[in-house]
């Protein structure tokens, strides 16, 4: 299955915004970039129960990932940002190994109206086909 960082690099919309760095939580600290899109792949159903809908409840049905999206920049630029990662997941051409890209939830943070982050959950659903 294709990571989420390659599939986010390869689609970014440059029309809409420069692409930020491309990172994984776990390897790299999303902090130490102006603008970032940090994502880990959650491996524990744990870490999702209540974020999403139950009919994503089978870990085998999807990848899921943790994603912070994060700017130092602005809060129009974090708002291009989730822009042009909802478009990528809006018109992600499929491969045999993955189908959908769905995203859910979302909270946008400032910290004293310097850094803008954006938290949310995208998954990879296997075959199109939610679990049950």
């Amino acid at each position: 299955m294709t990571a989420l960082n390659t599939i986010m690099d390869t689609n970014w919309d440059t029309g809409i915004c420069a692409k930020p760095t491309f990172i994984t939580t776990s390897t790299g600290n999303w902090r130490g970039y102006g603008r970032v899109f940090s994502s880990q792949k959650v491996s524990r159903l744990d870490d999702i129960i209540g974020t999403l809908s139950r009919e994503y409840f089978d870990p085998d049905a999807h990848d899921a990932y943790e994603v912070i999206i994060s700017s130092t920049t602005s809060q129009a630029d974090i708002e291009n940002m989730i822009k042009a990662v909802k478009k990528v997941c809006a018109t992600y051409t499929p491969t045999s190994a993955e189908n959908i890209l769905n995203w859910a939830g979302g909270d946008l943070d400032t910290q004293n109206g310097f850094i803008w982050t954006f938290r949310l959950v995208i998954l990879v659903v296997r075959a199109g086909v939610p679990a049950y």
